[in-house]
């Protein structure tokens, strides 16, 4: 085996390790069960049957074949084979996209091998695995390459572009980053027509044709279980009130260092190679990485289309960089070289191996499971079980931690729950379920009397919470009924 072949073949098993996720998301319990209601309804499940907040509340779910494929793989194959199924054809995506491009522009091996290591590790914070997201990644990267591949030209009709109609009618049912897609398309056409504008007003009929086929793609988009009233929804449902609050829309925090680091290496490289080699490239390709790069200082949730994106300028600028580096060295100080990243690239994956088992054992041991992802199953098994029965009572409405919504919902049905992570953007007459989460967790003093609008009977919060020691310490209805290290329970005094 030559040594690119083994270095390549290091990286993807390292790859593998890291990237494989047990079903860790906080969403994966309420995409898990809307796949199990269509699996045993024979249909969609279109009401709000999971949490008694907004109960008449209907919502168009671009999720849905994720969900499906999630519950069946899932299911039938286990949370390990499902997990090391998606991880392995994600992995093979990457490396598929990248050394596409890499042929493209004949790019320096040291170069590729790098991004690959580079994107492995960013990508590997974002539990893809397990999320919808695994699947519009892989679209992001199709409609990258189709772009790269096929410059757009009005002087005739590429049959190419046509591949969009069925990308957006698979992408527009899966995720809802079908909109982001949409605008990149956008963009390469109206980038493409100000280029070529003089060719275009020649050919009507040829100019006609090819512009029918973006919107062909967002035609194609209202091909979904719930027609138009999708698009209605992700107007109706885009507030900002939810991206200041939800994690991954906030900009990224530089108190978890490694995360940081790797964002300000993935934007410094992005940004410089874009600089460096905007003169190669086209002018939709500047237009939507520098306009990604920009939003990714206020949402780190586009840091991966930056990351995407960016592979092309970084394989162009780095590249002749990466040669000329080599130049300066003799064959036999570049054999020790490559023999040193071999033996960098086996810790690697031997590192890569421990954080493998902790995920694997996340598959297959519950109790390591709940405790690796703080869930409070002690607490809710309690009040079910000794409390409730002792009283001879049922649980009434809960006020529940936000991240443990869809821990609730595949684990514990009955319990209907306050907020999950379905609910940030919901709204209904001007109201805002999330809203009012947050504004009691934030200002509890001023704000308590929420729980009693929405009839709250007990409260489900980690211990160290405002909210919690705010309970615990005032005289204001509630006692704390149940504490550990990861959740206590609060219920109303009745008078």
């Amino acid at each position: 085996m030559s040594f690119w072949r083994g270095a390549f073949v290091l990286l993807f098993i390292f790859s593998v390790l890291i990237i494989f996720k047990g079903p860790g998301d906080p969403d994966f319990g309420w995409h898990y069960k809307y796949g199990e209601y269509m699996v045993e309804h024979r249909t969609l499940l279109r009401a709000n049957t999971f949490s008694y907040t907004f109960p008449d509340y209907e919502w168009a779910n671009s999720y849905w074949v994720s969900e499906l494929l999630l519950y069946l793989t899932h299911r039938y194959l286990g949370s390990f084979l499902a997990g090391l199924l998606f991880t392995l054809v994600f992995v093979a995506a990457v490396f598929l996209f990248i050394f596409a491009l890499a042929q493209k522009v004949a790019a320096s091996r040291v170069v590729v091998l790098f991004l690959l290591l580079l994107a492995f590790l960013n990508f590997s914070a974002y539990l893809i695995p397990v999320r919808p997201l695994v699947f519009s990644t892989i679209f992001l990267m199709l409609l990258t390459l189709l772009f790269i591949k096929v410059p757009l030209t009005f002087d005739r009709v590429d049959k190419k572009l046509f591949l969009l109609i069925p990308l957006f009618l698979v992408w527009a049912n899966v995720h809802a980053d079908f909109v982001l897609g949409l605008f990149i398309v956008l963009i390469y056409y109206f980038a493409g027509l100000l280029g070529e504008f003089s060719a275009a007003r020649k050919n009507y009929l040829k100019t006609f044709v090819i512009l029918t086929v973006p919107l062909a793609a967002w035609l194609v988009t209202l091909v979904n279980p719930y027609g138009a009233t999708l698009w209605l929804t992700l107007l109706k449902e885009s507030n900002p009130f939810q991206f200041s609050h939800i994690a991954e829309w906030v900009p990224v925090n530089p108190g978890n260092l490694t995360y940081f680091a790797l964002y300000c290496v993935v934007i410094a490289l992005a940004t410089f190679s874009l600089v460096g080699v905007r003169n190669k490239l086209t002018l939709w390709y500047v237009l939507v990485l520098g306009f990604f790069i920009i939003l990714s200082f206020r949402s780190q949730y586009f840091l991966r289309l930056v990351l995407v994106l960016g592979i092309m300028p970084t394989l162009l600028y780095w590249s002749g960089i990466a040669g000329l580096f080599t130049n300066f060295f003799t064959q036999t100080v570049l054999a020790k070289m490559r023999k040193g990243l071999i033996i960098v690239l086996v810790f690697a994956v031997l590192a890569g191996g421990f954080v493998f088992v902790g995920q694997v054992l996340q598959c297959t041991d519950q109790a390591f499971w709940v405790k690796r992802q703080g869930y409070p199953k002690a607490a809710i098994d309690y009040m079910l079980s000794e409390y409730m029965l002792s009283k001879n009572k049922t649980p009434g409405n809960v006020f529940n931690w936000y991240g443990w919504g869809g821990y609730m919902i595949w684990q514990y049905p009955n319990i209907k729950t306050f907020v999950d992570g379905r609910m940030p953007s919901w709204r209904e007459g001007g109201k805002s379920v999330f809203e009012d989460y947050v504004t009691v967790l934030d200002s509890p003093k001023n704000n308590l009397a929420i729980l009693s609008q929405y009839n709250v009977t007990w409260v489900l919060l980690p211990p160290d919470s405002g909210l919690s020691e705010y309970l615990r310490t005032n005289n204001v209805g509630w006692k704390e009924l149940y504490k550990d290290d990861i959740a206590s329970i609060f219920v109303i005094i009745k008078e």
